[in-house]
């Protein structure tokens, strides 16, 4: 014969949680926990491209080239992990009485840009980032300009002076930021994808570097900006 044994009824109620929730629990609701940034994103949709890159630095301009890949972190947020080379001329003039002296430095560097982007429209985003930087090459050039007046005549009694000037150039390999690994700059920046470009993928990034570190204290003015032009090959 069996007997059942009587449960409390507060306990009969009861449902384990392998075999469903209870009736209270089913009541509760949870707050949404959806991160502010957007929604979750396909970090396997990663977008490579390749870049061109313009530098205006007060001393000169230049090119220079890269790749860059593209990793979405949710609809709105992306980051950028970048490898490119490019070349930058910084120096400075020195006015003495009789001389002037022109000193550039034309440094190439290869640079690894980490970014976050933001996306703030369809057609416009926002990115700020660091860029480490490595000099591989380097070349110093001197320009000396000497003034001096000198007699129009050979003879004593005639006093007039032209003023004279000789220049003097020197161009040399130099090492004094070569082979030297910088943390290099705090780069700001916009992305312009216009529809006309869309079709394309092609993305234009205008861009204002500012030295950090070493480079911050350096004598000369390492402040830089440009345009900076994207092609991907799939769509950004």
């Amino acid at each position: 014969m069996h007997h059942t044994i009587p449960f409390p009824e507060d306990i009969q109620e009861r449902k384990m949680p392998f075999f469903g929730a209870s009736e209270k629990s089913k009541r509760l609701k949870f707050p949404n926990l959806r991160p502010l940034i957007g929604n979750s994103a396909d970090i396997s949709k990663i977008n490579v491209g390749l870049n061109v890159n313009s530098a205006f630095s007060s001393k000169g301009f230049s090119f220079g080239d890269g790749l860059s890949a593209k990793i979405p972190l949710s609809t709105w947020l992306s980051g950028e992990l970048r490898a490119s080379y490019s070349r930058l001329t910084v120096g400075e003039e020195i006015e003495a009485d009789t001389m002037h002296i022109r000193i550039r430095h034309t440094v190439g560097m290869i640079s690894v840009p980490v970014l976050l982007n933001y996306t703030v429209s369809e057609n416009f985003s926002v990115s700020l980032g660091v860029t480490p930087s490595k000099v591989i090459t380097e070349r110093r050039r001197e320009t000396l300009q000497f003034y001096q007046w000198e007699p129009v005549s050979t003879s004593s009694a005639d006093s007039t002076r032209r003023l004279v000037s000789e220049r003097r150039e020197s161009s040399y390999e130099d090492s004094v930021y070569k082979n030297n690994t910088y943390l290099g700059f705090a780069r700001l920046s916009g992305r312009l994808s216009p529809s006309f470009l869309k079709k394309f993928n092609v993305v234009i990034e205008p861009y204002i570097a500012f030295p950090i570190g070493t480079l911050h204290s350096d004598q000369y003015n390492w402040t830089h900006g440009g345009v900076s032009l994207r092609g991907y090959l799939n769509k950004p």
